[in-house]
């Protein structure tokens, strides 16, 4: 069986994992960027990184002769199916979509039996976890908050962006700032069109010179507690399950079970950290206890790391470790995919 991935946006990394576990499993896999000049007939699956219906809607004959399977995968943060450009005949004849969040509200916006036809695959795995990572040990650890950050998630806090907001109090708190090493590593709010010149001069701490690599980021979790996981564009994301593999425990979290949507395991990941109302009206008391209760930290440090190896550790190869795979696979044999 040969799959072809059709990249078309740059989150393409985070289906990567799902690419490398087909070609373990005996499913030959190949990236493209262009079908002008691919040959239809020596695929069994092609897989569209679904971003620009008017690309794919160009191969609509091509498509409707395909004898193989198509899917299509939302990898967007928003995880928001943009559905009106796309055409029907394409849409009918999708067999599958892969999906890392179900955003059920964006396909209900058109008449659309989606409900059988998606499969959840794991959040931010690949390319995130060093496989080189060993399991840390908790009682050399430093009883400190650490944080190196953007300024992403716009100014989704009443105008305000929750990450500099937390910056904020934490540097007003001397308790918190003397157990606190961290910078924001923007002057302005990332992904905005709209910037509040004013607002973002209030910044703190900001050093958009300031960087670090991913060895040095996941030596500053191996080696502290404790590190400030305030959401930016989404509850869960690619630096969190890093925090588990390093029995570093995440601060000033809200919710990860609803990121607004359902995704893969996610009932799973509760009492993991250390959450705040998303008014940030307990923020600093929060943050102290997390501080002040190392015995609770070490309880969620430990169960983090279960969970990390239950749910997103991957083998050596990048590839999903059989029990998850299993979960996968259920789904789309459960469609009437299989894979062989």
């Amino acid at each position: 069986m040969k799959a072809l991935f059709v990249k078309q946006t740059p989150e393409k990394d985070r289906i990567y994992d799902f690419i490398i576990t087909l070609n373990s499993r005996g499913v030959s896999t190949f990236e493209h960027h262009n079908l002008d000049d691919i040959d239809w007939e020596f695929f069994d699956i092609i897989i569209f990184d679904y971003r620009v219906p008017t690309y794919i809607n160009k191969f609509e004959k091509e498509l409707l002769n395909f004898k193989g399977k198509l899917f299509l995968s939302i990898l967007s943060d928003s995880s928001s199916f943009e559905y009106e450009e796309l055409k029907d005949t394409i849409l009918e004849r999708v067999n599958c979509w892969v999906l890392l969040q179900a955003n059920e509200e964006s396909f209900n916006k058109r008449n659309y039996n989606y409900k059988d036809k998606y499969v959840l695959i794991p959040r931010f795995t690949h390319q995130n976890i060093d496989s080189s990572i060993i399991e840390p040990d908790y009682n050399n650890k430093i009883n400190k908050i650490v944080f190196i950050g953007r300024s992403t998630g716009g100014y989704s806090f009443n105008g305000k962006n929750y990450r500099v907001e937390g910056l904020k109090r934490i540097y007003n708190n001397s308790f918190l700032k003397n157990n606190f090493w961290g910078v924001l590593c923007d002057d302005k709010i990332l992904d905005s069109d709209y910037q509040d010149i004013e607002y973002n001069k209030t910044f703190v701490y900001s050093d958009k010179e300031f960087w670090l690599n991913t060895e040095q980021w996941h030596t500053l979790l191996y080696k502290n507690t404790l590190n400030l996981a305030i959401t930016g564009h989404t509850k869960f994301g690619y630096r969190h399950p890093v925090s588990l593999a390093t029995k570093n425990v995440m601060v000033g979290t809200f919710d990860f079970t609803n990121d607004p949507y359902k995704w893969l395991f996610s009932e799973h990941f509760k009492d993991i950290s250390y959450q705040v109302k998303e008014d940030f009206s307990d923020f600093e008391d929060v943050l102290t206890e997390a501080i002040n209760n190392r015995e609770r930290t070490k309880e969620y440090a430990y169960r983090g790391y279960e969970l990390y190896k239950d749910y997103y550790e991957l083998n050596p190869d990048n590839s999903y470790k059989d029990h998850i795979w299993k979960i996968v696979e259920d789904q789309f044999n459960k469609i009437g995919i299989e894979f062989y």
